[in-house]
């Protein structure tokens, strides 16, 4: 019966309430909808949403987009939901690592459970079949990962893929970021242009990031190598060894050009470069000014700090976890378009010397040689 002495909104949220504490509805268990509740009670469903809402502000229930409102127990830490990641290199990648371990943090906070799987390609995808056995209430897919993103797309998990391409449509994404690993090349193209460099030779692993666009915008020539021979993103260490080698026969087939700076798109490049340079008795960066491409708190590392252009994995998993968060509390993605580099400078570099502080320059300096 209704109580004329206070509102509609306030008698539905009264009355569910009281299910609620009663065990009429039991932890775990997922409210009829608002259209539902409005129906049976004859009000409008404005008012069973705003008695909703009162009772999520109250820790009663929580919402799952498609899924409903979860009552949770009183007094009690119950899992709001599930969260899956999907990874593709078993854990051997220092950003990846990291991300996870923030993006678990933060959504703990809000009281979401973090899943995981890894699916390496279409024939490995027995982890991620087992965890959707589980209810899973959205997914975060690191690096673009096809074979994963059809099996969420056929099983109705909303999710959102973080990776490299400029265009993406898949039905079930509710989002795409975009990796720009080239975002801070402008103001790099621009300090080396104060520092009077002309030539750029940029070292890539396969067809990572190209940077000669903001190079050439401040009139700076650059070309490119791809050391790709032998090399395996999912070897780890291995691909160092792999790198220094093929670079090493790279440089005895092909002396290369007066030039100004090396530029590693990528950091295992440079470890690889790093040391097959040393084998030709070539100092970096005594001999030639270096920069690279570079993950915050994972180098690449010399004896002095490196200009690069950084990703901040803590910063990018904090950026998304909040955007997952928003999207689980309003079933609308309204996270960022992109994730970007910021270009670091590093000492002796930005000074404008060749060599760094206490460092003699070597005799067989690649400037005099013939990219």
């Amino acid at each position: 019966m209704r109580n004329h002495r206070c509102s509609l909104v306030e008698q539905v949220t009264h009355g569910l309430r009281e299910a609620i504490h009663s065990g009429f509805y039991k932890p775990g268990d997922i409210l009829p909808s608002t259209q539902l509740l409005a129906e049976r009670l004859g009000v409008s469903r404005i008012v069973t949403r705003a008695a909703l809402k009162a009772l999520t502000a109250e820790g009663l229930v929580n919402p799952r987009p498609g899924t409903g409102a979860l009552v949770l127990a009183h007094g009690k830490r119950l899992w709001k939901g599930n969260v899956l990641f999907i990874s593709r290199s078993n854990g051997i990648v220092y950003y990846e690592n990291v991300f996870r371990t923030v993006l678990r943090k933060q959504l703990l906070v809000d009281g979401w459970h973090l899943m995981e799987a890894t699916v390496v390609s279409d024939n490995d995808l027995d982890e991620l079949d087992l965890q959707l056995t589980t209810h899973v209430d959205f997914a975060v897919v690191l690096f673009d990962n096809p074979a994963a993103e059809r099996v969420l797309s056929k099983a109705g998990v909303p999710f959102v893929v973080l990776g490299d391409k400029t265009t993406y449509r898949r039905p079930g994404a509710v989002g795409y970021v975009r990796y720009d690993r080239s975002a801070g090349a402008g103001k790099m193209a621009e300090a080396c242009r104060t520092l009077g460099i002309r030539r750029v030779l940029q070292v890539n692993l396969q067809d990572f990031d190209d940077v000669g666009a903001a190079f050439s915008a401040v009139g700076i020539e650059s070309c490119t190598w791809l050391i790709a021979e032998g090399w395996s993103a999912d070897q780890n260490a291995a691909s160092y060894f792999a790198v220094r080698d093929a670079f090493l026969a790279r440089l005895d087939r092909e002396p290369f050009k007066k030039t100004d700076l090396l530029y590693f798109s990528d950091d295992c490049a440079f470890v690889g470069g790093f040391a097959a340079f040393a084998c030709r008795n070539i100092r970096l960066p005594d001999d030639l000014r270096v920069a690279s491409f570079a993950v915050k708190g994972n180098g690449p590392i010399s004896y002095g700090e490196l200009p690069r252009l950084e990703l901040d994995p803590v910063a990018d998993a904090t950026e998304i976890a909040e955007a997952v968060k928003a999207y689980l509390a309003n079933a609308r993605w309204t996270g960022p378009k992109t994730i970007q580099t910021h270009f670091v400078g590093g000492e002796g570099f930005l000074s404008g010397k060749k060599n760094f502080p206490g460092q003699k320059k070597s005799n067989n300096s690649p400037n005099k040689r013939g990219c």
